[in-house]
Formats: structure tokens, C-alpha cells, sequence
């Protein structure tokens, strides 16, 4: 596995629930940088409630993470789409990015990522950053998913190694971390508006519980989502889901 962490720094499930609830349930045990692996997740989650099919062969992940200050956490999943694009250009497979963290190719979801803090009740006890990619779906899998969805194994013509590509992975995670957590979102904003899907196009957001339509103008220095209002004015978004 990866080299920026020992091998005893893991643990291998056939099946779990979730990668994310199976940390969170243990996060008082589970050291700092801890990754959990599932070959099978029965209730595998995504962002605002939704599921996500874990297939065979498939990564389903969740990383432990301890960071002395809470500063910069609410922006790891954010650092985690930019390491995962990263990552996916050496298989010759340009993604891009849905604000706040959906890994896209050509309009098509190809990973997904769910950050979850823990907390007892005001201290902080950690972050679970949970990573979901379709390594090695088939067709017919792609298309029962109820959103426009890829694989990384259709996009190369070749099946994926999940080891390999995790190893890959947290390499990549690891190797900015530090500088990360020092630095925060301006470390990758460049990065990550580069890679933004959404820059200069009109979008309808749902946001806490009211829906805004208006074209995207920037992602602030904190992560925020820009937004010109249709009929006029701005708005600084935090949190929402995007439709194009």
C-alpha cells in the first residue's frame, strides 16, 4: 500500500455498511490517518442523503483524519476532488470538478466524496473523508444508476488495479496534506477553479432549503460557491447542490 503510511495503518473489510459509519463508530480507537477499505458497502452514502453503488472491484474508502486545529476541515473534501483528478491523469482521464466536490468527466459523475466530522460534544474528536470511485463498473451497471454516471475502467479500455490506484491515491492526499491543513483552500484554489465545471454558467443551486438560479462567477478565498443572482444582486453560497 501506500508508502506514506505503515501497513498496520489499514484495515480490509469484505463488507460494511458504510466505510464512513464504520469509522465514526470507532473514531475514539482508530489512530489519526487511519484508512478503511470495503470490497462491498450495503448502505454506502453520498452527499445530501443519496446512496452510492459500490460495485465489484469498485474503491470504497474512508480515511481517519486528527488534525490538532478544526481550522481548515470543513474544505478536505474540496483538497480531496483536486488530489482525485490529479490522480486519474495518469490514466490518461481529464475530470473536472461540480462544486463543492463532485469528480465529473464530460457531464458524468465518476467519484464521490462525504465528509463527516465527529464531535463529543463541543470537542472535536475527528474527520472521516469518504471517497467512492467506479473503477471497474461494466455498462450495464452505469446505467442503473439514477444519475448520469461513468467508470474509470470505460474511460481507459482497460480494467483498473483498486490497489494500485489507492496507493496512488493516498500519495498524492498525503504528500500536500501537511501544507493543507497550514493553508487551507487557498493551497488548490487555483487548481480547483481551473477545474471547476460550473465557472461562467447559469446553474439552479438548492440551498438550505430555498432554490437560487443565477450563473456562477468564482469560488471565493474559503471555498464558497459565487453566485450573480438572476433578477440581480450576489450571493456568497456555502453549502448546495447544483444543477446545470
Amino acid at each position: 500500500m501506500s508508502r506514506t503510511l505503515p501497513r498496520n495503518a489499514f484495515t480490509r473489510l469484505e463488507e460494511t455498511d458504510s466505510t464512513n459509519l464504520y469509522a465514526l463508530r470507532r473514531m475514539t480507537e482508530l489512530p489519526d490517518r487511519h484508512v478503511i477499505v470495503a470490497d462491498r458497502q450495503t448502505r454506502g452514502r453520498g452527499r445530501m442523503g443519496r446512496s452510492w453503488r459500490t460495485g465489484a472491484g469498485d474503491l470504497a474508502a474512508s480515511i481517519v483524519l486528527k488534525p490538532a486545529s478544526t481550522e481548515h476541515i470543513g474544505n478536505l473534501t474540496q483538497y480531496m476532488a483536486v488530489v482525485l483528478c490529479r490522480t486519474f491523469a495518469p490514466y490518461g482521464v481529464k475530470a473536472g470538478i461540480k462544486w463543492p466536490n463532485d469528480v465529473l468527466v464530460d457531464g458524468r459523475k465518476l467519484a464521490g466524496i462525504l465528509g463527516e466530522a465527529s464531535f463529543s460534544g463541543t470537542t472535536f474528536k475527528g474527520m472521516v473523508v469518504g471517497i467512492g470511485v467506479n473503477l471497474n463498473m461494466d455498462r450495464e451497471e452505469i446505467e442503473r444508476i439514477d444519475k448520469p454516471a461513468t467508470s474509470l475502467n470505460l474511460l481507459r479500455g482497460a480494467p483498473v488495479d483498486r490497489d494500485s490506484f489507492l496507493e496512488d491515491l493516498l500519495g498524492r492526499f498525503f504528500g500536500d496534506y501537511p501544507r493543507f491543513l497550514e493553508t487551507g483552500f487557498p493551497l488548490i484554489r487555483g487548481e480547483f477553479i481551473e477545474k471547476d465545471v460550473l465557472i461562467g454558467r447559469e446553474i439552479n443551486l438548492q440551498s438550505a432549503g430555498s432554490r437560487i438560479k443565477g450563473k456562477v462567477l468564482d469560488v471565493s478565498m474559503e471555498g464558497f460557491l459565487l453566485l450573480e443572482c438572476e433578477g440581480g444582486g450576489r450571493r456568497v453560497v456555502t453549502l448546495g447542490e447544483a444543477e446545470c
